[in-house]
């Protein structure tokens, strides 16, 4: 939790408030999976397990949203890191 805080005052400081709130989103996700088991043990499964909880109908396959969703976490693992 601390390293995600950090994260979002360090590296995300001038973002818009609607920005903001939806990388506040993806990382409640990122913990969310971080704390589910079987729990990931590096980056690269910790990325597939999020795609497989949270990419669904809602967020097409060809669409932005999942490059910005997996965009956001390969930032946070590279901060964390």
């Amino acid at each position: 939790m601390e390293a995600v805080n950090r994260f979002l005052t360090e590296e995300k400081a001038g973002l818009r408030e609607t920005t903001l709130r939806d990388t506040k989103l993806r990382m409640n996700r990122v913990l969310q999976v971080l704390n589910k088991t079987p729990r990931p043990r590096n980056g690269a499964s910790l990325m597939k397990r999020y795609a497989e909880v949270y990419f669904d109908e809602s967020l097409p396959i060809c669409g932005s949203g999942r490059k910005r969703n997996l965009n956001d976490v390969a930032a946070f693992l590279n901060f964390a890191v």
